[in-house]
C-alpha cells in the first residue's frame, strides 16, 4: 500500500461515522442508498462473492444489494474509500441535513417554533406519490430496494422510500438521480442469457415486467430533456411485451385448464352423491358453455405462441441489453448537456439569481459524468457498456485535463466551466447527429446478433 492510499483510510472511517448519524431533510432515493451501500462493501471488503448466496437469491433487496455491490467489482479499496467520500458529499449536499432543535431559552423555542412552521410548509408541498423524478414505488424487484442496517451504515439514511424532491432544482435533483442509477444498469446489463431468459420464465405477467416499472430519471416527465428516454423505454415496453405476451398467454390458457378440471372433478363428486340423476348431471358437467364465451388472443399473441418464448427472448436478449447502454448514453450525455447549460446560466446571471454555484454543478454532475464514465471503461463492465464509455471517454478526458491544469479553487472553476461550456457548444453535431447515428449502429447490430442467439437456444447449447 502506498502513502497516499494510506491517506483514505481515516477520513473514510470519519465519513463512515458521520453518515451513520446524518439526519438528511429528505429521505435519499433507494438507487442512492444503494450507491452508498456499494462503495462502502466494496471499500472494506473488496470483490462481491462470484457465487450468488442462497439467501440473496431468495430476496429481492438482498439481491438488489449484491447487484449494486458486484457492480464495483476490479476498483481498488482505497478508491471506493475516495468515491464513497465524493459520493456522501454529493448526497448531503444534495439532499441536505435537518438542522438540530436547541434546547432552552426564548430564542431557542422562536427557532423551533420557525423550524416546526417550515417542516409543515415542506410537509405540504411534498407529494406523498411517488415523485416524479424517482423510480416507480414498486421498484424493490428491480434493484431499488432499501437496505437493512448494514445498508443504513453505508449511508446513515434510516428511511426508506424512492426519495423526495431536495431543495434545489427538480432537475439537478433529477439529474443527479440519474448518474445514480449507473451501477445499477450496468449489473442489469451484465446478466447473462440463460439468466435473463430464467428471470423472464419466473415473470408472472406483462405488468410485472422490469422496464415496465421504470421510469424516466434525468427530466420532469413530458418535458423536452424527457424525450429521449420516453421514445427509449417505449421501445424497451414494446420489446419486453414481445417477450412474455406469448408466455403469459400460456400460463392463461394453463390456469384456464386447471380450472375447468378442477370444476369437472367437483361435479363428478356432486353427481356421485345424487345416484338418482347421475346420468343427467354428467352429461351436463361435459358441457362448458362458459368456455366458449372467453375471448381468445389476439392474432399477433397467436403468432408469438408459435414459437417458444425461450427462443423469442433469446433473440430479444442483446436488444435489451443494448437498450440498457443506450439508456447509460442518454442519462450521460443529458447530465453533460444540463450541466453545461447550468454553468451558462450561471455565469451570465450570477449564483445568487440562479440558486446554482459553479462549484457544485462542475462537482455533482460535471465531474460525477466523468467518473461514471471512466467506471463504464473499466475491464469487468459488459461490453456494451464499455462501448458507451468509449464514445463518451473524450469529453470525459477534457474534464480530467481542465481539472488537473486549472486546479480547484474557484476561479479556475469558473474558467474551466466556460471552457468546458464552449466545447459543449462547438460539438453540437457530435452531439446530435454522430450519436443518434451510432445508437442507430447498435441497435442494429443488436437485431442481426440476436439471429444468432436464437439459434444458440434452439440447438439447446
Amino acid at each position: 500500500m502506498t502513502s497516499g492510499d494510506e491517506d483514505h483510510t481515516p477520513r473514510f472511517r470519519t465519513k463512515v461515522t458521520f453518515m451513520k448519524t446524518w439526519k438528511p431533510a429528505n429521505p435519499p432515493s433507494n438507487r442512492d442508498r444503494l450507491e452508498l451501500y456499494a462503495l462502502h462493501k466494496q471499500a472494506i471488503s473488496g470483490d462481491a462473492p462470484t457465487t450468488v448466496p442462497s439467501s440473496v437469491a431468495n430476496s429481492a433487496p438482498e439481491k438488489a444489494k449484491y447487484q449494486a455491490w458486484k457492480s464495483k467489482q476490479g476498483m481498488p479499496m482505497q478508491q471506493a474509500m475516495q468515491q464513497y467520500m465524493h459520493e456522501a458529499e454529493r448526497q448531503i449536499r444534495m439532499y441536505g441535513t435537518t438542522p438540530s432543535i436547541p434546547t432552552g431559552g426564548s430564542n431557542s423555542q422562536q427557532q423551533q417554533q420557525q423550524m416546526v412552521q417550515s417542516g409543515d410548509a415542506t410537509n405540504k408541498s411534498s407529494n406523498p406519490q411517488t415523485p416524479l423524478n424517482t423510480p416507480n414505488g414498486n421498484s424493490n424487484s428491480d434493484g431499488g430496494s432499501g437496505g437493512n442496517d448494514e445498508a443504513n451504515s453505508g449511508n446513515g439514511a434510516n428511511s426508506s422510500g424512492g426519495g423526495a424532491s431536495s431543495n434545489g432544482p427538480a432537475t439537478a435533483t433529477a439529474t443527479s438521480r440519474g448518474l445514480a442509477a449507473i451501477p445499477l444498469l450496468c449489473a442489469a446489463a451484465c446478466e447473462s442469457r440463460p439468466g435473463y431468459i430464467r428471470r423472464l420464465g419466473q415473470t408472472p405477467s406483462v405488468d410485472h415486467g422490469w422496464w415496465k416499472r421504470q421510469e424516466v430519471l434525468c427530466a420532469a416527465p413530458n418535458s423536452i430533456m424527457a424525450i429521449p428516454e420516453s421514445i427509449l423505454l417505449f421501445i424497451a415496453r414494446l420489446v419486453e411485451f414481445i417477450s412474455l405476451a406469448g408466455q403469459e398467454e400460456v400460463l392463461k390458457r394453463q390456469r384456464r385448464q386447471q380450472q375447468q378440471r378442477n370444476q369437472l372433478a367437483q361435479r363428478q363428486n356432486q353427481t356421485a352423491v345424487a345416484a338418482s340423476s347421475a346420468s343427467s348431471s354428467s352429461a351436463g358437467s361435459n358441457a362448458t358453455p362458459a368456455d366458449s364465451k372467453i375471448k381468445g388472443p389476439s392474432l399477433p399473441i397467436q403468432i408469438l405462441m408459435l414459437v417458444p418464448s425461450p427462443i423469442i427472448q433469446a433473440y430479444l436478449w442483446p436488444i435489451h441489453n443494448c437498450l440498457l447502454s443506450l439508456w447509460m448514453a442518454i442519462i450521460l450525455v443529458i447530465t453533460l448537456l444540463s450541466g453545461a447549460w447550468r454553468s451558462l446560466q450561471t455565469l451570465i446571471w450570477g449564483a445568487r439569481r440562479t440558486g446554482m454555484a459553479l462549484r457544485t454543478v462542475w462537482q455533482s454532475e460535471i465531474q460525477g459524468s466523468t467518473q461514471a464514465i471512466h467506471s463504464l471503461c473499466q475491464p469487468y463492465q459488459a461490453i456494451s457498456c464499455r462501448l458507451v464509455g468509449l464514445v463518451l471517454l473524450p469529453i470525459s478526458t477534457i474534464v480530467g485535463i481542465l481539472h488537473g491544469i486549472l486546479g480547484g479553487n474557484d476561479f479556475y472553476i469558473t474558467l474551466a466551466s466556460m471552457i468546458f461550456t464552449l466545447i459543449m457548444m462547438a460539438t453540437w453535431w457530435y452531439w446530435m447527429i454522430c450519436l443518434p447515428w451510432l445508437a442507430t449502429c447498435l441497435l442494429g447490430t443488436a437485431f442481426a446478433s440476436g439471429a444468432c442467439f436464437a439459434l444458440i437456444e434452439f440447438a439447446g447449447v
